[in-house]
């Protein structure tokens, strides 16, 4: 037995303000539909993405799916989202990066470059909807997101 939708919450309400965590690995699990629930209102708060979410061999359900891509939409840092028929789902946006920029002249200097990128890949293949996920751009109407 893994971990419930219970201790989903719990884990979830802990990592509230953790800035750190870049890595999420919760396969293998008995999370629910309402375990999305909790994972998706993270998700939606995040000021600074989890890079990688394994939620594969779950019970993960269509509406599942559905809340952790609306989620990753609602999010400010989001600018798009791909949801793949396999069961991927990547969120895009601005990714800052520091760069320096010397010059003989010139101090050295401090400047940020932004740019379009991946910045979270949640894996859900293998879960309760056996090859029955969401497949269409109307599953997702009024958001921007993509389907493969």
């Amino acid at each position: 037995m893994g971990l419930s939708d219970e201790a989903i919450y719990a884990l979830f309400a802990e990592l509230q303000n953790d800035t750190q965590l870049k890595s999420l690995n919760l396969r293998g699990n008995m999370i629910s539909n309402d375990g999305c629930k909790a994972i998706a209102s993270r998700l939606s708060e995040m000021k600074q993405m989890i890079r990688y979410i394994d939620l594969r061999e779950n019970r993960i359900g269509r509406m599942g799916i559905k809340l952790i891509v609306e989620a990753l939409e609602r999010a400010q840092i989001v600018t798009k989202v791909h949801f793949y028929k396999d069961g991927r789902i990547e969120a895009y946006g601005t990714v800052e990066n520091k760069t320096d920029t010397a010059s003989v002249i010139e101090r050295t200097s401090r400047s940020k470059e932004a740019s379009q990128g991946k910045i979270c890949l949640v894996d859900i293949r293998n879960n309760d909807c056996n090859g029955d996920l969401i497949s269409t751009q109307d599953d997702f109407i009024g958001l921007s997101v993509v389907c493969c």
